[in-house]
């Protein structure tokens, strides 16, 4: 099962992507055996794809608030610095 902020949108994009081979197997242009062997490339796909765009979007997200953390951390320190010259 997929995981992840963006699981729901990968699992549309794999149905819309098995949509031609479904419809190649329903008019007889494909074995039984070649939509599998399809369906089966186009899962690996789609959990490659997701698996490669959450590690990005988490990476990113991390990034942001490690930067976050930072500002808030100086902004501390400036105010204790503004505080000890004050009294």
């Amino acid at each position: 099962m997929l995981r992840g902020p963006i699981a729901q949108p990968f699992g549309i994009l794999g149905l819309m992507l098995l949509a031609p081979t479904a419809w190649s197997l329903s008019t007889g242009a494909l074995t039984p055996f070649e939509a599998a062997t399809r369906g089966v490339i186009t899962l690996i796909a789609v959990i490659v794809l997701h698996h490669l765009a959450n590690r990005g979007l988490v990476k990113a997200v991390e990034t942001v608030a490690r930067r976050r953390h930072a500002e808030m951390v100086a902004e501390d320190e400036a105010q204790a610095a503004d505080a000890e010259a004050a009294a």
